[in-house]
């Protein structure tokens, strides 16, 4: 069952079941043992058949409480009948009495209805008693009266007995089903709870793996955009220092611009590499373009034609401007074994007769 009106609806079913056939078996049983009144016998039981029947079938619905009081009602009727049908009283149809308020209160599982039950079953049972016990209706009395006025008594207190305990019970029953109710509740708020931080969890890793994956295009194309740099540079320091072969024997290496440390370094790379690759014999280094020359960088040049002639080859200085000689002078370097000319055109020239020979 998955809830409580599920539970009544069932409860109600095994009732309106257990109703039909104990009034199919008085039908039955009656009409064998009193044939003169068998009409009546059979109007009381389709009665109490149909009323078992509707409650059968409404089973489900919301009316459900008031169909079981009615239902309760009509077989309190039928029971408060049976003595003036038999025309005798002995007060032993007064026990099946005490069924009702417990079996209200088994279906309905409410103190309400044990009660109702109870104030139904005291009252109809009274006055039944009442009326058959002072004679305004007419039957044998079995025992005395006094007999009868004390069965009934005890009766009655046995019947409010049952029915105190029987509320008791279902009030702590309440409490017990009402407690689990609140801690069900109290659950489904939690995994609602959880549900609701996991989804924004999941909303937080979204873009959380979003953002990185925004990062690795952004790193990607930093990477990108560094190697083109290095690639730009890469050609400037070409274009800066080209290295342009004029014969076989004979190369220009023009210097334009600035030079730093690492361009110079990179311009002696490629200069020693290209001789070691070719059988080069003269190199013009033409530093007529150079913007600075400072201190480092005539070093660092003159290291640089030191490592040629090292390697078999002559180096020739072309443009040597007034500054870059005063430099050149005051780091106290001999020239004596350096050649230097003071135009491209006087270099090559010389240079050409020098291979020739």
């Amino acid at each position: 069952m998955h809830n409580q009106e599920d539970r009544i609806a069932f409860r109600v079913r095994i009732l309106a079941i257990i109703e039909v056939t104990l009034l199919s078996l008085v039908l039955v049983i009656g009409s064998l043992a009193f044939p003169d009144i068998f009409l009546i016998i059979v109007a009381f039981c389709l009665i109490g058949i149909i009323v078992a029947g509707i409650t059968y079938w409404f089973r489900s619905s919301p009316i459900i409480e008031p169909l079981i009081y009615g239902n309760i009602i009509v077989m309190l009727a039928l029971l408060a009948v049976i003595d003036p049908l038999s025309g005798t009283l002995s007060g032993a149809t007064w026990t099946l009495y005490q069924v009702w308020p417990v079996v209200t209160a088994l279906v309905l599982r409410r103190v309400r209805a044990t009660l109702i039950a109870f104030a139904a079953t005291a009252l109809t049972m009274l006055s039944g008693a009442m009326l058959q016990i002072s004679g305004m209706v007419d039957v044998e009395l079995r025992v005395p009266p006094e007999v009868l006025w004390f069965d009934l008594s005890l009766q009655l207190v046995v019947m409010s007995m049952i029915a105190a305990i029987i509320a008791g019970i279902t009030r702590q029953e309440q409490n017990a089903f009402q407690q689990v109710l609140d801690l069900s509740q109290q659950r489904e708020q939690q995994l609602s709870e959880n549900q609701r931080l996991l989804e924004a969890q999941e909303r937080l890793n979204q873009e959380l793996r979003t953002t990185l994956d925004q990062v690795r295009q952004q790193e990607q194309a930093l990477r990108a955009e560094q190697a083109h740099s290095k690639d730009l540079m890469r050609t400037v320091d070409e274009l800066v220092a080209p290295i342009i072969p004029i014969t076989k024997d004979l190369v220009v290496a023009p210097l334009v611009g600035s030079f730093n440390q690492a361009r110079l370094a990179a311009l002696a790379d490629d200069l020693l590499r290209y001789v070691g690759q070719h059988p080069v014999r003269v190199i013009i280094l033409d530093v007529t373009g150079l913007l600075t020359f400072d201190t480092a960088t005539a070093q660092s040049l003159l290291m640089v034609m030191e490592s040629c002639r090292l390697m078999g080859t002559e180096t020739m200085l072309v443009g040597v401007q007034p500054e870059i000689a005063q430099t050149i002078i005051g780091l106290g370097i001999d020239l004596r074994h350096i050649t230097t000319r003071a135009t491209l055109q006087e270099a090559i020239s010389d240079a050409t007769a020098q291979v020739r020979r």
